[in-house]
């Protein structure tokens, strides 16, 4: 049965795209439909504004050339011409009627002025002249009010468009702001959460977290991805496991030929010192160094699977840690004469519950690789050292060797992680020793980092709580296994 948080999404990330995009286009179309009807309007409203103008305009020119007509003189040649452009501005009046009663209140006023010029041409308005000019007059009074009529309800019209204009602007902005605001919601929840959530798994299993899962939640192709992710992350898990047994299993079958070997190499040392046999003494100790090396590869191997499997047992005491760091430096001091060694301890104890075998394995391992990547006569600076917090400890192994790259750097803690560098690549090593650093120290609360500089150097540092050890019981099998995802990432 799915979780609710599964549940979530359930649909096809197709099938909503495909939905959003639908309604979209409806409401473009819808929008567009609008506009267009709202546009025919409006341009049929400025024509009707437009020839109200005209008519009006022409109204009013016609009564001008009315009055100029009654006031020539009868006998002036210049009547006959208002006369003239009297009948022409009254009938063009007619071209621009944009409703019955325009072209019914035009042809009225045509006919009255027809019937002035007709009986009156020729005459000052007086008697029944007078009375045909002041019915003329009146029809071209009536056309510019029906005109001027048109044109206030032309104005209006397209008052009420432009409003209506802006509301379908804002009725539309709204639904696609709420289309949006409703689709960044719903892919938030459906699609974004659970990518971020699946990007996490990949990060933490790529991390070491080899338990990290994605919840199969979203839409049906995230669901899909997070299936193959999480069917691909159990085989490699399954398969991981098999490779740490096996590695184990065959390290540990190699110690007990080992340790014969190395138990008949010391019978044979012991016999070099008779007469006679110098010659054989460096072949003998050439297969003790080998010897050496081979058992110092099986104890990584088996310090891995152990640290793999969460078997590694932490016997922890309370210890100083000035005394661990002497040790180490001392042991590395008689055993490699061609690097300088300097250690700097504080004057006071610097205690703290610990395994002090394992944090003697850390600091072999940081101060080894140090002479190992470091030229001769260079110097290695080993140092202990208290914050002003007092929180923690601060153990700092220094050389001056071949440095690391920002590539090598984000990788030199993963387990057979080698160095490309041609410097450092001459160097042998199963490329475990930094990988068991980091899983130890991390054992103990702690973390590892490293800063360095391709050809000057590098400097590793741990960081070690003092105080969060001291509540704990002595001796102490952890079982990482058995711990959070949350807090076991990158623990044993």
């Amino acid at each position: 049965m799915r979780t609710p948080a599964q549940r979530v999404g359930r649909g096809s990330l197709r099938r909503t795209i495909i939905w959003v995009s639908a309604t979209v286009a409806a409401v473009a179309v819808i929008v567009s439909g609008a506009l267009i009807v709202l546009t025919t309007l409006q341009h049929h409203v400025v024509t009707l504004i437009a020839a109200a103008v005209e008519s009006v305009y022409l109204a009013q020119a016609a009564r001008v050339d009315l009055l100029l007509h009654a006031r020539e003189p009868a006998t002036s040649s210049r009547r006959e011409a208002v006369a003239e452009e009297l009948r022409r501005k009254v009938h063009a009046a007619g071209a621009h009627a944009t409703s019955t009663e325009e072209a019914r209140v035009q042809a009225q006023a045509e006919s009255a002025t027809a019937r002035y010029l007709a009986n009156g041409a020729h005459e000052q308005p007086q008697g029944d002249v007078s009375s045909r000019w002041q019915k003329a007059w009146e029809a071209l009074n009536e056309l510019v009010r029906v005109n001027r009529g048109q044109s206030a309800r032309a104005r209006h019209d397209a008052q009420v468009l432009d409003s209506v204009g802006d509301v379908v602007g804002f009725v539309a902005a709204g639904l696609v702001l709420a289309m949006a605001a409703a689709l960044v919601f719903r892919l938030r929840r459906s699609t974004f959460q659970p990518l971020l959530a699946l990007a996490s798994a990949m990060d933490r299993f790529a991390g070491g977290d080899w338990n990290a899962r994605a919840t199969e939640s979203g839409p049906a192709e995230l669901r899909e991805m997070c299936a193959r992710f999480n069917e691909m992350a159990e085989q490699l898990a399954a398969q991981r496991r098999a490779q740490i047994a096996f590695l184990g299993s065959v390290a540990h079958d190699l110690r007990n030929p080992l340790s014969a070997l190395k138990l008949s190499v010391m019978l044979l040392a012991k016999k070099m010192k008779e007469p006679g046999l110098e010659p054989v003494r460096p072949v003998i100790e050439r297969i003790d160094r080998q010897l050496a090396r081979m058992e110092r590869l099986l104890g990584d191997f088996l310090d891995r699977s152990q640290i793999e499997a969460g078997e590694v047992e932490l016997r922890l005491d309370v210890h100083d840690l000035r005394e661990i760091v002497r040790e180490v430096v001392d042991l590395f001091a008689a055993t490699s004469p061609e690097h300088d060694l300097v250690v700097d301890v504080p004057d006071a104890a610097v205690t703290m519950r610990c395994d002090h075998l394992r944090l003697e394995q850390v600091m072999t391992n940081l101060v080894s690789n140090a002479i190992k990547y470091s030229p001769q006569a260079t110097s290695v600076a080993v140092s202990l050292r208290m914050p002003a917090s007092g929180g923690e400890a601060v153990i700092s192994v220094r050389d001056h060797g071949v440095g690391l790259t920002e590539r090598d750097r984000q990788r030199v803690f993963e387990p057979f992680m080698r160095s490309k560098n041609p410097a450092r690549a001459e160097v042998a090593g199963t490329g475990l020793g930094l990988f068991v650093v980091r899983r130890l120290v991390e054992a103990h609360g702690g973390r590892v980092e490293v800063e360095s500089t391709p050809g000057e150097g590098s400097t590793f540092r741990v960081h070690l709580p003092l105080a969060a050890r001291h509540n704990e019981p002595p001796t102490s099998n952890v079982d990482w296994q058995s711990l959070p995802a949350a807090e076991r990432t990158g623990q044993l």
